[in-house]
């Protein structure tokens, strides 16, 4: 009886203190090695594009996106978007979208998954105001963000510009959970 009570008090406690912990997973680092640090050239090791090959970006304005289909690397079908702005990283976005999944997969399910994954990692969401996400977006790629396609929303302000959004949004055509990583000084020029 005496380990069994051991053992739910060692859950508890745990629990807790992934609830109420907010360490990043490993320090400067995003996700999947991304950091703010990351270079053009090294995001396009970190996609596995051979040295010597290069990929052009999408360019729009003052940005310069790039994005990569990812199939057999993580649990879903994920499209990494990277956003340049004058050769620094600002963005880092892992989208996945209903369209390319299977039927049976529910986008509902996958942000619970992530939201729990996230907490696990950062602690508690802190931000609830979805306007700075919004805006973030906005200030990529005119219009493509409004509060209505905003299903489900959360956010953590991790620290030194970097602010961390999980969205569970829809547009006429899809529906897509985005797990995007903003610095936000850097992207909005207030630094």
């Amino acid at each position: 009886m005496k380990r069994r009570a051991w053992q739910t008090l060692t859950v508890i406690t745990l629990t807790l203190f992934f609830l109420l912990a907010s360490p990043t997973a490993v320090a400067g680092e995003l996700s999947r090695g991304v950091s703010w640090d990351t270079t053009e050239r090294d995001m396009l090791t970190i996609e596995g594009i051979p040295e010597g090959e290069n990929r052009e970006g999408s360019v729009n304005g003052e940005f310069t996106h790039y994005g990569f289909l990812h199939f057999a690397d993580t649990p879903h079908v994920t499209f990494m978007t990277y956003v340049f702005k004058s050769g620094q990283l600002v963005l880092y976005r892992e989208s996945i979208s209903a369209a390319m999944q299977a039927e049976d997969v529910s986008m509902t399910s996958l942000y619970t998954e992530q939201l729990m994954a996230l907490m696990e990692i950062y602690g508690g969401p802190i931000l609830q105001d979805k306007q700075p996400a919004i805006d973030a977006f906005n200030a990529i790629s005119v219009n493509v963000m409004t509060e209505e396609g905003i299903v489900v929303f959360t956010g953590w302000d991790l620290g030194d510009g970097t602010i961390l959004y999980l969205m569970y949004v829809k547009t006429e055509d899809d529906k897509a959970l985005y797990t995007a990583y903003v610095n936000e000084p850097l992207l909005l020029n207030e630094e």
